[in-house]
């Protein structure tokens, strides 16, 4: 609300909930084992983590923190006796999200028989806070949606999950290949020679641990007991840095306890957290925006679907249109049935004007997936990028039998109908977009506009302004509005955009009305400067390049 869609507020709020996680952390462990150096060392190195930078950079969401943040501080607050509190952070980790359901195996392994004894209430009122939440998700329907996934067989979830321990481990311990997409394959049976290995290693590490009891079984505890959910849940993408959160504050503290043990314990350590905080830094860095964040991905998993699909899609909205098709034909090559690829693909094909190829595209992404509004308002958009306003006409109707409110599929028709000359049809679009709950800046321009056709200027006045407030920015209404009251003023079209040109000096559009009207009064060398302010402006625009070299051979014509 206070700082609208700016990036750094959410960065901030995940590092201070993370900063939040790491002080919980820090307490339990010197709550537990009365170790300054032990407890400090251990939230420094969760803190400090590379593996934890998803989450702290993904600013979308920050449940996976939230839910842990939950589950630490409601297991300090029962050993510390307090007990309301404990239940509250639990409600709370829970109301983030369902992963705070491990809490219930962390209460039954540390906190022992005689707190249940104790706090029977407490214990009954836990139970019924999750039998509740368990109901609102089965009642919702989100639980039973969840389960009944094809996502994969239970078995190959089971030995690809404990092949999937181990990279994590191996991430935990080496964070070097780091990535939002790891090309990890699944596992289908139990006799192949990597689930052997890891089934191996994990029954050595349990032996170990119930062998030597110590901080070692409480911090693999805490990353087995957090890991239980994705075995239990098959989803989608096999390896998600994220999920190794909660564990991430197991694994610290047995690097905590082994780097404590050592003779150089405070050298070693310091050692090692600067090379976490460098780590860390670099791999910030790669967050930095979407499309750093793909090109790392398909980096390191040039085979994966998601990593090209995304990277094409990162590629397309900065402005790399080649490369967006390369890569998106390439992910397509991976999976020839994702339909949102397909709509992309389309989008990059009508940004070069291979408009047949784009075509092509979007009705292939309308055949996968009918149900996609968008995919229909971007074929309609192209049409009318075409000035095929009738087929665009056809398949944004088409859209509507899906969602006869969508603003998206109005505005489309609107603009349509008003490039097809029936002003009346547009502003009955754009104002059902608009009660459809779409108030921006180019509806108000283009009704604006619509207004204006239809004679009513006051009203095309009132619309050209509140665009402007809306989007102070976006000099198309105020360009419209100046038009309008140049108009009105008895100035013809070359006076008014003479006038205009000296403000919006780099407006295409401007250019392009002078290059027109200097074109059509035989100003040929002011129609070819125009063409090359245009050219100036966007070196790739063909239009004004064909126009230009037009003009061009016409002095020359004439000089003969």
């Amino acid at each position: 609300v206070f700082t609208g869609l700016n990036s750094v507020a959410f960065i901030v709020t995940n590092i201070i909930v993370h900063a939040c996680v790491s002080l919980t952390l820090l307490m339990m462990v010197r709550h537990l084992f009365s170790s300054e150096f032990l407890a400090f060392l251990t939230a420094t190195i969760f803190a400090l983590h590379p593996i934890n930078s998803q989450v702290t950079n993904y600013i979308s969401s920050r449940s996976e923190s939230m839910a842990a943040l939950g589950v630490l501080l409601s297991l300090l607050c029962f050993y510390r006796s307090r007990i309301l509190f404990g239940v509250f952070a639990y409600f709370l980790g829970l109301a983030s999200k369902s992963q705070a359901i491990v809490a219930l195996p962390f209460y039954v392994v540390f906190l022992g028989k005689e707190f249940f004894k104790k706090h029977f209430i407490c214990v009954l009122f836990i139970i019924c806070i999750t039998f509740l939440y368990l109901f609102f998700l089965t009642y919702s329907g989100f639980l039973p949606s969840s389960f009944a996934q094809d996502v994969r067989e239970y078995d190959v979830q089971f030995f690809t999950q404990t092949k999937a321990v181990i990279y994590y481990l191996l991430l935990f311990i080496t964070p070097f290949h780091l990535s939002i997409e790891h090309a990890f394959v699944e596992t289908s049976s139990f006799f192949q020679t990597t689930i052997l290995s890891a089934s191996f290693f994990l029954i050595s590490l349990l032996y170990f641990l119930f062998k030597h009891r110590s901080f070692y079984v409480f911090g693999c505890s805490v990353f087995f007991i957090s890991m239980l959910i994705t075995f239990v849940v098959p989803l989608n993408m096999i390896i998600n840095e994220h999920r190794l959160y909660l564990g991430c504050g197991g694994l610290a503290l047995c690097f905590a306890g082994a780097l404590a043990r050592c003779r150089h314990k405070k050298y070693l350590s310091a050692i090692y957290i600067v090379c976490l905080f460098s780590f860390s830094w670099q791999r910030n860095s790669v967050w930095k925006d979407d499309f750093s964040l793909w090109q790392d991905a398909a980096t390191k998993a040039p085979e994966s679907f998601r990593a090209q699909s995304n990277l094409g899609l990162a590629q397309l909205n900065h402005g790399y249109i080649e490369e967006a098709v390369s890569s998106l034909t390439l992910a397509l090559n991976f999976n020839p049935n994702y339909a949102r690829t397909w709509n992309n693909l389309g989008l990059a094909f009508a940004a070069q004007h291979n408009f047949n190829e784009a075509h092509n595209s979007f009705k292939r992404a309308i055949d996968l997936d009918p149900t996609k509004i968008g995919f229909y308002a971007n074929r309609g958009q192209l049409f009318i990028q075409e000035g095929k306003y009738g087929q665009a006409i056809s398949v944004l109707n088409k859209a509507l039998t899906i969602d006869s409110i969508s603003s998206q599929i109005h505005v489309n028709l609107g603009m349509a109908h008003q490039q097809a000359g029936r002003p009346v049809l547009a502003v009955e679009h754009y104002k059902m977009a608009m009660h459809s709950g779409k108030l921006d800046a180019e509806i108000y321009n283009n009704l604006g506009l619509a207004e204006q056709d239809l004679g009513r200027k006051e009203n095309a006045k009132k619309l050209f302004r509140k665009a402007i407030l809306l989007q102070p920015n976006d000099i198309r209404p105020q360009i419209n509005l100046q038009v309008l009251i140049g108009r009105e003023a008895g100035k013809n079209t070359i006076e008014i955009y003479e006038e205009i040109s000296k403000k919006y000096w780099n407006s295409v559009d401007v250019w392009r009305v002078l290059a027109a009207e200097w074109s059509r009064i035989a100003e040929y060398s002011k129609a070819i400067y125009a063409y090359t302010r245009i050219l100036e402006i966007d070196p790739s625009d063909r239009i004004a390049i064909a126009k230009r070299q037009y003009i061009k051979s016409l002095i020359i014509d004439s000089s003969d």
